[in-house]
């Protein structure tokens, strides 16, 4: 997630896009895309996750857009705690720039998918990446949610209670909608165990790990398969240093490329 000026600029060459959904982005010239960027994860359950757009325009429907007092806060705090166990209190912030002060941040988290399956608690901060097998501790969690193209509210799970660490006001929208998004994470995780149809048994490039794909070549022999999957209509991260994320759909004339000549549809 956050990827840099240059990163950023390999996603914007996509077209212009008139509409997404699952996996897929549709462009105004025709074109059809498979998404395997994601958002950085944020949009892990597809770009239009079931229900999440139902249950924020509920709380419209009924005016509930402040950040006054709702129950959504709560039930919020208990879906990430169940989603992530081992934490024991949640922090909102209004947005990444406001955690990174209330943190004292001066570097980007560390990603659990580029950490060994086996690493210990880790002393600093995480990300939290849903349906990531083995997903090692941390005194700090910052979970990417799936909740495509939003950047706010941010919340930081504490494996011990902060007292002296207040969070932000959140609009009950936002939250009802990042609740419901907790709940199909879960529901995802009891149904398919994280398995994906397509797994790169036979490529030694990809380090798999649920849906999560990790480079394992140079950065040279990334920005090549970048290039080569862009020509095919296939979008992976921008940079090796960020995860992938397993199509649920892919024809076999892209599968091979990106996944060796075992792959299947």
């Amino acid at each position: 997630m956050y990827p840099t000026n240059e990163e950023r600029a390999r996603i914007l060459r996509l077209p212009t896009l008139s509409r997404a959904r699952g996996c897929h982005l549709y462009g105004l010239d025709q074109s059809r895309w498979t998404d395997c960027w994601r958002d950085g994860g944020r949009a892990l359950l597809g770009h239009r996750p079931a229900g999440v757009s139902l249950r924020m325009k509920n709380e419209m429907d009924r005016g509930l857009f402040s950040a006054y007092p709702h129950p959504w806060e709560h039930r919020l705090t208990r879906a990430l705690l169940k989603l992530f166990p081992g934490y024991s209190q949640v922090r909102f912030f209004r947005n990444w720039e406001r955690a990174q002060k209330a943190l004292l941040l001066s570097d980007r988290p560390l990603d659990p998918c580029f950490l060994p399956q086996d690493s210990p608690e880790v002393d600093g901060v995480l990300f939290g990446r849903p349906l990531l097998p083995h997903h090692p501790q941390a005194s700090r969690l910052i979970p990417i949610l799936p909740m495509p193209g939003w950047d706010g509210p941010v919340p930081v799970l504490f494996s011990q209670n902060q007292i002296n660490l207040e969070s932000d006001p959140i609009s009950p929208v936002a939250a009802a909608g990042l609740t419901r998004a907790c709940g199909a994470l879960e529901t995802l995780a009891k149904k398919r165990e994280a398995k994906f149809p397509i797994w790169p048994h036979d490529a030694d490039i990809w380090d798999v790990r649920g849906p999560y794909m990790m480079f394992l070549g140079t950065e040279n022999q990334y920005n090549a398969l970048f290039e080569t999957m862009f020509q095919r209509n296939v979008l992976l991260a921008p940079s090796s240093r960020f995860p992938s994320i397993l199509p649920e759909t892919l024809p076999r004339k892209d599968a091979e490329p990106l996944f060796g000549t075992g792959a299947t549809e």
